[in-house]
């Protein structure tokens, strides 16, 4: 299974990428592709998403699943494209 991932601002400087292809051997959750690319890149991307505290999902980051707003249970198929844009100004985002 192939997916094409997208990170937009803050997440391009954490990554250093536009974006990457990724190859999976079954369909995922994002929470499980958010601990997939946690491990690749470290505990500074996973605390975009999550808070190292409570551990609880931080909303300050727009997931797009072709094109459609995804959450963390949402499932990503062969071939999907998905974007990561976090917020620009306002929000629940802190910079860590």
């Amino acid at each position: 299974m192939l997916i094409d991932i997208v990170y937009e601002g803050l997440l391009r400087e954490r990554t250093g990428k536009w974006g990457e292809k990724l190859e999976l051997h079954n369909s995922v959750t994002v929470k499980e592709l958010l601990n997939k690319l946690s491990g690749k890149y470290g505990n500074d991307f996973q605390r975009l998403f999550f808070d190292p505290d409570s551990g609880e999902y931080r909303e300050g980051i727009l997931i797009l699943i072709n094109e459609r707003k995804g959450e963390l249970d949402s499932q990503i198929s062969d071939d999907a494209e998905v974007v990561f844009i976090p917020a620009m100004a306002g929000g629940t985002y802190s910079q860590v």
